[in-house]
């Protein structure tokens, strides 16, 4: 991101939202095709995250809570459909799959 859209995001109305609300309990939860095209100042403000498959570094090295590890961002490469990398705080990330049921109508 250019220097300009960060310090616009770090000035973003939803970025102090998130901030301030977590001293309420404000829980939020935000889905993307990719981490790149979330605000930079959102990213910092999250104590967990799910990825599902990331193939590219760029993508992975974006989620700060996952970005220091060379053998998640291997491993997110490798899920398969309905697994995600679980990570919440400092807490070691988990790999979970996903069974979804058919329900008959």
């Amino acid at each position: 991101m250019k220097n300009n859209q960060a310090d616009q995001d770090k000035g973003s109305g939803l970025a102090q939202i998130l901030r301030e609300g977590r001293k309420e309990g404000l829980l939020v939860a935000f889905a993307s095709q990719s981490p790149l095209d979330l605000p930079t100042a959102l990213l910092g403000q999250f104590s967990a995250t799910i990825a599902h498959r990331l193939t590219n570094q760029n993508e992975w090295q974006a989620l700060p809570l996952l970005a220091n590890s060379a053998k998640t961002g291997k491993k997110l490469g490798q899920l398969q459909t309905g697994q995600a990398i679980v990570k919440i705080g400092q807490k070691p990330s988990r790999t979970v799959t996903i069974f979804a049921s058919k329900t008959n109508q």
